[in-house]
């Protein structure tokens, strides 16, 4: 298990299919821009000014996520992310 630290959560990469559910396919473009993750794990939260702010997301929420700010990592063979909370940008419903 990966336990991330502070307020980072942990996403395994939601692969994006290459076609729409209309049958529009998408460049290769368009699929490296979306960035979908799965929560797996969240950390315990940060300190601010004495009080402790949890992360606002919980295990199995879908999020988007900006790229960049990812760092991989590869445990017991599967691959995951590492994500500050404050790069994580919507959860998805």
């Amino acid at each position: 298990m990966i336990q991330p630290s502070f307020d980072r959560v942990v996403l395994i990469k939601i692969t994006q299919e290459a076609k729409t559910q209309s049958g529009i396919l998408l460049s290769q473009n368009t699929q490296d821009q979306t960035h979908l993750g799965q929560v797996v794990h969240v950390g315990e939260g940060r300190y601010e000014h004495g009080v402790l702010i949890k992360p606002p997301f919980k295990i199995n929420d879908v999020v988007v996520y900006k790229s960049y700010a990812a760092t991989t990592i590869k445990h017991e063979g599967q691959e995951y992310l590492i994500v500050d909370s404050k790069d994580i940008l919507a959860t998805i419903q």
